[in-house]
């Protein structure tokens, strides 16, 4: 694995893989990312988990956030 001479908070962009976002964002479809920016409800978002890396619209109901 190479070093990134990149911030941790720089923005970057990344291509999303398969048809889950859509109709919003197609497969193949180029996004963006401000890893600066503070999630809120209906924020699109970046999360990793189980060493996976999945992008997802954030809903936050009371406490719960899914």
């Amino acid at each position: 694995m190479s070093q990134s001479s990149c911030s941790a908070l720089e923005p970057y962009a990344l291509r999303v893989l398969g048809d889950s976002m859509e109709p919003e964002f197609a497969d193949g479809c180029v996004i963006i990312v401000d890893p600066g920016g503070a999630p809120r409800d209906g924020s699109y978002v970046i999360v990793e988990f189980a060493g996976d890396v999945f992008f997802r619209q954030l809903v936050v109901e009371g406490e719960r956030r899914a």
